[in-house]
């Protein structure tokens, strides 16, 4: 570490009155000087976008920026940019991380939720009225009262039929269906610790495989939100090209 004397300065009171010291702030500053981080030259992908991708349109997707993403979806973006920090070893919760911030967006910014619930509460009022049991229905109602939410298998499905060729251009979908299953069955197992679905959760290195695709996948969408067009957007996977290798090469 050093140590650092900053502009910012402050007076003892502590002394008799004429006798004030000027007292500057001292900043602490940790850094890691292993020479792996510091004489590596940064490569082309370790950065999703360059300046020179945008400089011509630089002001309106900064704007955009803080318009329609810092306040809106910033619990998602923070998802994206804590999993984007360098971490020494891969922990599973990082994967429920990324892919509840998959959900969120999908929630957020690409279904209508508004006309979801019309319907589904004039659904259920159609299918209620002539039940009796007050008690009961009333018990019923509770828990279908977000029932309209699509399951996590039907969000990342349409998800990817609608950004697989930024992805993964020419995949197929029996392939990517059955990376959707995985990841579901994954999610759902470290989320609820269902003993009886334990044998349905993938290896943690084929989990760290899939972290990745949704790293690339919510960059993809939040970036895609703000104005950037899909030939940028298709630099993005091959910050992880060796995830999804593996993936398009292994699990089909």
């Amino acid at each position: 570490s050093m140590s650092l004397r900053s502009n910012n300065e402050f007076t003892s009171f502590k002394l008799p009155k004429g006798q004030e010291q000027v007292i500057y702030e001292t900043i602490e500053i940790y850094y890691n000087d292993n020479e792996q981080y510091i004489t590596e030259p940064n490569k082309r992908y370790d950065f999703f976008v360059k300046y020179q991708d945008i400089a011509g349109d630089f002001n309106n997707i900064v704007q955009r920026w803080f318009e329609d993403v810092e306040e809106s979806l910033r619990p998602i973006t923070n998802i994206l940019l804590d999993s984007l920090h360098y971490k020494k070893s891969f922990d599973e919760t990082e994967f429920l991380f990324v892919f509840q911030g998959v959900e969120a967006f999908h929630r957020r910014c690409l279904q209508n939720t508004t006309i979801l619930k019309e319907h589904h509460k004039a659904y259920l009022k159609e299918k209620l009225k002539s039940m009796a049991d007050k008690e009961f229905k009333s018990w019923l109602l509770q828990r279908l009262n977000y029932a309209y939410e699509p399951f996590a298998r039907v969000r990342l499905e349409s998800i990817f039929k609608n950004y697989k060729d930024i992805l993964i251009p020419g995949i197929e979908k029996k392939q990517y269906s059955l990376w959707i299953k995985q990841m579901v069955d994954s999610r759902n197992f470290l989320t609820h610790f269902d003993p009886d679905s334990a044998d349905k959760k993938v290896d943690s290195t084929t989990l760290y495989h899939y972290t990745s695709l949704l790293k690339a996948l919510l960059a993809i969408l939040i970036l895609k939100h703000i104005g950037l067009n899909d030939e940028i957007l298709a630099l993005i996977p091959k910050t992880y090209s060796y995830s999804l290798d593996k993936l398009i090469n292994e699990i089909k």
